[in-house]
Order: C-alpha cells, then sequence, then structure tokens
C-alpha cells in the first residue's frame, strides 16, 4: 500500500510547527513563581489574565495559574461548564507550548475540554475550534496526521461558519487568528 499523502491542513500545520511558529517559547517557561493575577481577580478575570498571558508566551505562568484556578473554576461554576473547558483548553495550550504536547495528561486534558464545550455549547460553537485546534496540534504533534487534517478541518469549518455570522451581526468581526493562526483574520 502506498504511503498517504497528508491533507493541506496536515502540511499547513506541519510547516507552521517545523518553522518554529507554533514551537515552545521558552522565554517565559519556566516563570512559574510570578506574582500571579491581583488578589482582587475574580475567577472569570484570571481566565482573562492567563488569555493574555498565552498571547505574550508565558506559558509558565499560564500552567501555574490554571493548576491552581481549575478546582476554583469547578467548584464555582460546576466540573461541566463552558469556564471550566476555556481553563483546561489554556492549561494544554501552556503544555504543548512548552513541550509537552505528548504527556498523556496534555491530551486528557484536551479531550475534556472538547468533550464538555460539545456537550455545554453544542458541536458548532465557535469556541469548540480552539478546544478542537488543541487537539488537532497534538495529534499533529504525535504524528497522527490523518486524526489532526480531521480536526482542523473542523476548526477551518466553525470558523468560517462564524465569520459568516459575524457578517450578519452588528458589533466587531470574530477574531479567527486568535485560534487559528494558519487563517487569515
Amino acid at each position: 500500500m502506498a504511503p498517504q499523502m497528508p491533507s493541506r491542513a496536515a502540511v499547513v500545520v506541519a510547516g507552521f510547527l517545523l518553522s518554529g511558529l507554533l514551537l515552545p517559547a521558552m522565554a517565559h517557561a519556566d516563570s512559574d513563581d510570578a506574582a500571579g493575577p491581583p488578589a482582587t481577580a475574580t475567577d472569570a478575570d484570571s481566565l482573562e489574565i492567563a488569555a493574555s498571558w498565552l498571547e505574550e508566551g508565558r506559558f509558565g505562568e499560564v500552567e501555574g495559574l490554571m493548576r491552581r484556578l481549575l478546582p476554583h473554576l469547578e467548584e464555582e461554576f460546576g466540573p461541566v461548564s463552558a469556564e471550566v473547558a476555556r481553563g483546561k483548553d489554556q492549561l494544554v495550550t501552556a503544555l504543548w507550548r512548552t513541550g509537552r504536547g505528548q504527556s498523556p495528561e496534555t491530551m486528557e486534558l484536551a479531550q475534556q475540554a472538547v468533550e464538555i464545550k460539545r456537550e455545554v455549547l453544542g458541536p458548532d460553537h465557535l469556541d469548540l475550534s480552539e478546544s478542537l485546534f488543541n487537539l488537532g496540534i497534538l495529534n499533529a504533534m504525535g504524528g497522527n496526521l490523518a486524526g489532526a487534517d480531521s480536526l482542523f478541518f473542523r476548526v477551518l469549518t466553525i470558523r468560517e461558519a462564524g465569520r459568516e455570522l459575524a457578517r450578519w451581526s452588528v458589533g466587531s468581526p470574530l477574531s479567527v487568528s486568535r485560534v487559528s493562526p494558519f487563517v487569515p483574520g
């Protein structure tokens, strides 16, 4: 049997991985000893702070924050909530960006985030695409290009539908580039 050729989506993501654009940015990976969010921050505020830290490459700080915050999110919102899934997504991103994308814990957290968002938000919700993207990255890192391709195709489908909805809604357009850097925003 001839080897299976990877799809365009898998090739694009593999190119980003190999070029270093999605590889761990280690500059802040060991900065778990950071002060953390302000003492007055709510759990929801902490999710926003973690999102900004991810954009700044402060992955070690996000990991530490999410490990402390997830039990509080589960207590406040319930274990099957969009907030818990978002926290798991942020932890997964911090883990794969610091080179731990192949750990069983990372894969389990990513799968949990997908399951929770599908249950709570539905199979076509825009926020689900972030969880699917993380799971696709983990599959690509593990060499499962067919699985990664299927997940990335789903991400693109959801994001494209989101862009269509944004064209008809009032307000700012959705940011495709946040979740999917290989798709123009």
